[in-house]
């Protein structure tokens, strides 16, 4: 009877022992579970109607807030574009216009642009990728702007740096050179230059050459639209405003947003609307106020009619646009 009792109190012990590590280890699941959050993009402005193309070739207009997901393509046409961010707001890619970027992987978030422009903020705490035609980027913590043009690519860099590289296939007794490109520095590949180098890769090279690299000044057409586009940030205070305008070119706080009719999510606040060309303009103060819409019809004067005088001139806001 006295072994009956001890073999049960160990029987006891041990079922209470691994429903105590069973307790703990599904503790520890949820903790990681709960702590893990899943990385996406997600839209945070748009200007004029950009599309994302699903995996399956449905094609979408693009509204901020939208989720895009691995395999989808964001497009742009030449009066169109779109901002992106991730889940924390750790980067922000704005894609300008008659721009095609593919979303290739979120982990270690990925991009490719095939066309186009990009100009990108990144974080330092975020690695991230961007791949184009003749070259692949990896960054962290930098500001730059990335082109894919028909023949070549080229990357320009306003702050930190990034790691660069070509898109060619190397054998083994090559070594791959991944190369440093600077702060005020940019470098252009052509796809002719990643051919002729991939042609003789085997036969008289061992090495591959080093990429050349030019500074960039902070009056460089790239970098100045680069600061102009890091105002755009993810606000949730937004509203809409809407221009019907037949060609003429559309400024808000002096910055051209494109040309005819606009349709554009701002920040609430103050802004400057001016529409012109060659010789008609207008000119307004307009008020943004969160989830309304102002529509602007504008009625146009001579450029040739002089101003009164005693006119105070209107004061361009310094609240950042988002677009849409």
């Amino acid at each position: 009877m006295k072994k009956l009792k001890i073999i049960i109190i160990i029987v006891l012990s041990l079922i209470i022992l691994y429903l105590s590590i069973r307790l703990v280890r599904k503790k520890e699941i949820i903790e990681t579970t709960e702590n893990k959050k899943e990385k996406y993009l997600m839209v945070y402005f748009t200007l004029n109607n950009p599309e994302k193309i699903e995996k399956n070739g449905e094609r979408k207009k693009l509204i901020v807030g939208d989720i895009v997901k691995i395999g989808s393509s964001v497009v742009t046409d030449k009066n169109s574009m779109v901002g992106l961010t991730d889940n924390e707001k750790n980067i922000r890619i704005i894609i300008a216009k008659e721009t095609t970027l593919v979303i290739d992987e979120i982990e270690k978030i990925t991009v490719s642009l095939e066309r186009g422009k990009t100009y990108n903020y990144i974080d330092k705490s975020i690695e991230f990728y961007q791949k184009t035609p003749t070259l692949t980027i990896g960054v962290r913590g930098t500001r730059f702007v990335v082109s894919a043009e028909e023949n070549r690519s080229y990357v320009k860099i306003a702050k930190g740096k990034v790691e660069i590289k070509r898109n060619i296939v190397l054998p083994e007794n090559i070594k791959e050179e991944i190369e440093i490109l600077n702060e005020n520095e940019m470098t252009a590949i052509t796809k002719k230059e990643n051919e002729g180098i991939q042609r003789q890769i085997g036969v008289n090279i061992l090495k591959l050459p080093k990429i050349t690299r030019e500074q960039v000044s902070k009056n460089d057409k790239d970098i100045i639209e680069l600061d102009n586009y890091e105002k755009i940030k993810p606000e949730e205070k937004t509203g809409k405003l809407k221009i019907e305008n037949n060609s003429l070119s559309v400024y808000i706080n002096n910055y051209k947003v494109g040309e005819g009719n606009i349709e554009v999510i701002l920040n609430e606040g103050e802004y400057t609307i001016k529409i012109e060309d060659e010789k008609l303009i207008y000119e307004e103060k307009i008020q943004i106020e969160k989830d309304k819409t102002t529509i602007i019809k504008p009625v146009f004067r001579n450029k040739e009619i002089k101003k009164d005088n005693n006119l105070k001139p209107i004061e361009p806001s310094k609240k950042p646009l988002i677009e849409k």
